[in-house]
C-alpha cells in the first residue's frame, strides 16, 4: 500500500516523539522504577532517603497554551507541527535538587517570558518552598534569553558553581554571556569550547562542528564544596 505523502510526513514528525517515549519507558532508574517520568510544576519527581528532586516547571498555563498552539498547528500542516514541537521551550522542565542539604538547580531551556517563562515559575505558589542552591546548570545554553535576574537572587546562593552547555549552531554562550555568568559565579565550567566554531573563509562564514565534552560535579555528605572535573574538551572558564 502506498502511504500518502502527508501521512508519511506526519508519521515522521509524531513518530519521533513516540519513539522517544518508548525509549524512555525501557530505561530503569537507579533503585528501581521506570525511566518515563511526567513532570509539572510542584511535582515531586523523586523522594528517596532524604533526597528530593522537584519539578519547578512547566506551569499549568504553559502546558495549556502549548497544547492549544499544537492543536492549531495540526490544522496548518506537518511543518507547523514540527516547528511547534521543536521550539516550545515553555514546557522545559526545571529541576530543583535537594540531597540532604546539598542543593542544585537544573534550568533546562526555560526562557525569560512574562507569561510562561521564569516570571511565571517564580510566582507559582508551588515553588515558594524551594531553597537557594549553590550549583546551577545555566538555562538555554547560557544565553541571555534564558537569564532572569530574580531567579539568581531568589534561588541561588553566593559564589555558586555554574555549568553551561554550549550550542555552537546558535553561537551560545556568546562572549557577553560568558562575562555575565562569570560575574554571577564562583566557578564557571563549560562542557565544550564556545568560541572558534565559526570562521570566515574567502569571505564566507562556515560552521565547524565542535567536539562534545562534559563537566561533572560530586559532593559527599558532609563536604562543604563541590568537586568538579571536566572531560575534554570541557574546561573551566572562571576563575
Amino acid at each position: 500500500m502506498r502511504v500518502p505523502p502527508a501521512a508519511s510526513q506526519g508519521a515522521e514528525v509524531l513518530g519521533g516523539v513516540a519513539a522517544a517515549v518508548e525509549r524512555a519507558k525501557k530505561r530503569q532508574l537507579v533503585g528501581g522504577g521506570g525511566g518515563l517520568l511526567f513532570a509539572q510544576v510542584g511535582q515531586l519527581v523523586l523522594d528517596v532517603g532524604g533526597a528530593t528532586v522537584r519539578a519547578m516547571s512547566p506551569t499549568a498555563d504553559a502546558m495549556t497554551e502549548s497544547d492549544r498552539e499544537l492543536g492549531e498547528s495540526l490544522q496548518v500542516g506537518w511543518d507547523a507541527v514540527d516547528t511547534a514541537l521543536r521550539d516550545d521551550n515553555r514546557c522545559s522542565v526545571v529541576l530543583h535538587l535537594d540531597l540532604r542539604g546539598t542543593r542544585a538547580i537544573l534550568c533546562a531551556d526555560l526562557l525569560r517570558h512574562a507569561l510562561f517563562g521564569w516570571a511565571a515559575v517564580l510566582a507559582d505558589p508551588l515553588n515558594q518552598s524551594c531553597v537557594p542552591v549553590d550549583l546551577v546548570k545555566a538555562g538555554h545554553h547560557g544565553g541571555e534569553s534564558g537569564h532572569d535576574d530574580e531567579m539568581w537572587v531568589r534561588l541561588v546562593g553566593p559564589e555558586p558553581v555554574v555549568f553551561v552547555a554550549p550550542y555552537s549552531s546558535s553561537r551560545l554562550p556568546s562572549p557577553p554571556d560568558i562575562a555575565r555568568l562569570t560575574g554571577l559565579s564562583g566557578q564557571l565550567w563549560e562542557a565544550a569550547p564556545a568560541d572558534g566554531e565559526w570562521i570566515g573563509e574567502d569571505g564566507t562564514a562556515i560552521s565547524v562542528r565542535g567536539e562534545t565534552g562534559f563537566v561533572r560535579a560530586r559532593r559527599r555528605t558532609g563536604e562543604n564544596n563541590w568537586r568538579v572535573d571536566a572531560g575534554m574538551p570541557g574546561r573551566q572558564r572562571h576563575p
